[in-house]
């Protein structure tokens, strides 16, 4: 099957502290994307299926430095830093039955507007371990964890079998 729309996309039509798509299809493969715009700094942490539970992991680097981890999370931390400025993500996961649930995400932040600045990145990987290996994803949240996203901030899903 090809990639085709998945959900409804959400682009902010106000200021939120979340930006979310609750109508997602069950795909075994997703790939999301999230254009944060932000007027404050803070970071924009992901969350499957409405789910806060300790069952997340993940490794992550940021432009270019050394690995963090952390196992055992609420959710997923992907963001490129505690930066101001836009930033833009791509997540692909995969969702197969009875498996933990697989996540890659590469980031890029403005940093400062002005050429003579190189932007910021993130490279992520990471998992989700539901109470029932057979979930599918039926609904993803990008929650920012201080202030809110601007208008105009957007995540739109394509889906696959």
């Amino acid at each position: 099957m090809a990639w085709g729309k998945n959900g409804t996309p959400d682009t902010l039509s106000g200021t939120a502290s979340q930006i979310q798509i609750t109508n997602l299809d069950g795909n075994k493969f997703n790939q999301f994307m999230r254009n944060e715009l932000k007027s404050a700094s803070m970071t924009v942490n992901t969350i499957f299926n409405n789910d806060t539970g300790s069952l997340y992991a993940y490794r992550i680097s940021y432009s270019g430095g050394s690995d963090s981890t952390a196992v055992s999370q609420a959710k997923l931390l992907e963001s490129t830093g505690n930066d101001v400025g836009q930033e833009f993500h791509i997540m692909y996961s995969c969702w197969i039955s009875g498996e933990e649930k697989l996540v890659i995400d590469h980031g890029v932040e403005s940093n400062t507007s002005a050429s003579s600045s190189a932007p910021t990145r993130s490279e992520f990987v990471g998992k989700y371990v539901p109470s029932t290996l057979t979930d599918t994803c039926d609904r993803i949240d990008g929650v920012a964890s201080t202030s809110t996203l601007a208008i105009g901030s957007n995540l739109s899903a394509l889906g696959s079998d």
